[in-house]
């Protein structure tokens, strides 16, 4: 497997993009990651791409990771190439330079036993759908005018993950790459008794709380600037239909493995990790904590927006559009 972006081992440990749990598989219950060969000039990114494997595999699998002694399979690979890019400038004042790094990698999952090589079985993905994700709201139908960002009003949005299924909601707006936050608080009884299968996600990042969340934050914008919000396939998106009714956002949604169709948001979610650290219960953090942390992100200093901040790039939006309606009146 050539060249894959790293973010997407994990879509292979699970067979695909989908959330279910009875994608993974039941014949594997330990997995071993081994430091990456490295093959780029950039030394000592194995070992953070070593941490950050182990972490993902814990958080968002069914699988423990164990020394390769006492593992069930292995993943292991090479690192073939890294790139960087400067997201936002150093000021006076302390705030660090920023950089998107992209590491690329060829990589196996095998069984330790035998040696081979690991995949899903095509039987157990085919057919395996969302029952509120039809043709006509996937983003290949989205407007035109979204994929240039000259229009501004068009969203994306995913859930950062914690310990405990706890859950942080992200929106992105593309023209400006202005972020809000959403508090999912917990429900009543989450992590004091087990779940009722077919009751509500306690963690609080249910479909409904995700749909009002939304709607609580888009609403705070004009008519003019929300226009659209992309997603991936997430059960906790299967309201997007009222959400629509609500608000008149049009929700579409992202093909399966495919997290480069809301790139703009997966960057800011990897920026959001320096103050919401992987592992970490993100119930513990308030509404106020998650307004201040995204005034932060908002009043940094872009390259991609001329050095202008994305809280200033919204207000010059917000302007035009007054100024617009302003003449039209």
């Amino acid at each position: 497997m050539r060249g894959l972006v790293v973010v997407l081992l994990l879509a292979t440990l699970a067979g695909c993009g989908y959330r279910h749990d009875e994608l993974f598989r039941e014949d594997v219950s330990t997995v071993a990651v081994q430091i990456f060969e490295n093959r780029s000039f950039y030394r000592g990114v194995e070992f953070d791409l070593a941490e950050a494997m182990v972490k993902e595999v814990e958080l968002r699998t069914p699988y423990k990771v164990t020394d390769a002694g006492g593992s069930d399979t292995l993943l292991e690979g090479r690192i073939t190439s890294v790139r960087q890019r400067q997201l936002s400038r150093v000021f006076e004042g302390g705030v660090p330079q920023e950089m998107e790094v992209v590491v690329s990698v060829d990589f196996v999952w095998k069984e330790l036993r035998t040696g081979r090589a690991l995949r899903i079985p095509r039987a157990r993905t085919r057919g395996r759908g969302k029952n509120f994700v039809t043709p006509e709201v996937m983003i290949s139908e989205r407007p035109a005018e979204a994929e240039d960002r000259a229009v501004p009003g068009h969203w994306e949005g995913d859930l950062i993950l914690g310990e405990g299924k706890t859950a942080i909601g992200t929106l992105v707006e593309r023209t400006t790459r202005f972020t809000m936050l959403l508090h999912l608080p917990p429900m009543e009884g989450h992590g004091v008794s087990p779940r009722e299968q077919t009751g509500p996600a306690l963690a609080g990042r249910s479909a409904e709380a995700v749909r009002d969340a939304i709607a609580a934050a888009i609403q705070t914008l004009p008519e003019q600037l929300r226009k659209s919000l992309a997603w991936d396939q997430g059960a906790e998106m299967a309201q997007h239909a009222q959400l629509r009714i609500d608000t008149d956002l049009r929700v579409y949604f992202c093909n399966p493995r495919s997290p480069w169709q809301r790139g703009t948001n997966e960057n800011t979610n990897g920026l959001l990790r320096q103050y919401f650290p992987k592992g970490t219960d993100l119930s513990r953090y308030t509404r106020d904590d998650l307004d201040a942390v995204a005034a932060t992100l908002n009043d940094r200093p872009r390259k991609t927006l001329g050095w202008r901040t994305p809280a200033e790039a919204l207000d010059e939006t917000l302007s035009s559009l007054q100024a617009s309606v302003a003449t039209t009146g």
